[in-house]
């Protein structure tokens, strides 16, 4: 690790530890949010509370809010009205330490300009920990993280000279050392190969099984029936009554109302789970 990395994940390691989520409690509440940009109505009526144990996927159309529903929930752009919760405090309020260590975050871009390792960007993921750097601990936790994302292969290379979806599975695994209680994932499959689609949905739903409280944006409404427990559908006008079991989502006339096309709903030959696909505008 490079000294400036070092100073980095260094720098908050004396903070003292964060609030601990119970498995079932409500990790993050939103409600009633309303936020304009650009004089148009983004959300209107956003409610979401989520719980430990539990993953909450976001779907809707192009340009309806969940990018920004997500931004709001984690604190990093306020809302005109209403009230976000991250573990009983407004995000709003917190220092950047504190809000990194209650909350992670990926992003659906992924820029890296320098060229630092693919270790020592995951290795970032720390910087907020308040356990001491170097131990036997940390390198079990960085190598996990970095298996989590099928990584191995590609520690030691600079990040610049990976691809789109190699650079995702990057920030995956950053996001995933950070260890916070609350996961928030925006389109965490978008750049990514069939097999890792699965394997990063699949990480999703363990650390949500070990009680963390994980919500993810998602365009491909199979993998939001075959890992989410529950489902929030922004519409266009971006109101939503919160997140409802996957049945009650993802019904034809719920999904073609929404997304302006003609919709059948299927079953996965294995899970049973539904499989939407598209039938024409």
């Amino acid at each position: 690790m490079t000294n400036y990395v070092r100073r980095l994940v260094g720098s908050a390691a004396r903070e003292p530890d964060p609030v601990r989520l119970g498995q079932g409690a409500v990790a993050l509440e939103a409600s009633g949010i309303v936020l304009a940009r650009g004089g148009r109505q983004v959300l209107t009526d956003f409610n979401l509370k989520l719980h430990g144990g539990e993953l909450v996927a976001i779907i809707g159309p192009n340009g309806v809010g969940k990018s920004t529903a997500l931004s709001v929930l984690a604190g990093d752009v306020p809302a005109d009205s209403g009230t976000v919760s991250v573990l009983g405090s407004d995000p709003q309020s917190l220092a950047p330490v504190e809000l990194a260590r209650r909350r992670a975050v990926m992003t659906q871009h992924h820029r890296f300009p320098f060229d630092f390792t693919v270790t020592e960007v995951v290795e970032m993921g720390r910087w907020a920990a308040p356990t001491s750097v170097g131990g036997q601990r940390d390198d079990t936790e960085l190598a996990d993280a970095l298996t989590s994302a099928d990584l191995d292969g590609l520690a030691e290379r600079p990040v610049t000279q990976l691809s789109g979806g190699e650079r995702a599975r990057v920030a995956f695994a950053r996001t995933m050392l950070q260890g916070a209680p609350v996961v928030l994932a925006d389109e965490p499959t978008a750049s990514l190969d069939l097999r890792h689609q699965h394997l990063l949905m699949r990480r999703l739903r363990d650390r949500a099984r070990a009680g963390a409280a994980v919500a993810a944006v998602l365009h491909d409404l199979a993998l939001a029936a075959e890992y989410s427990d529950r489902v929030v559908l922004l519409a266009p006008g971006g109101a939503t009554t919160g997140a409802e079991p996957v049945a009650d989502v993802l019904v034809p006339e719920r999904l073609e109302d929404a997304y302006g096309c003609r919709i059948v709903i299927g079953a996965h030959p294995v899970s049973g789970t539904p499989v939407p696909f598209f039938f024409g505008s």
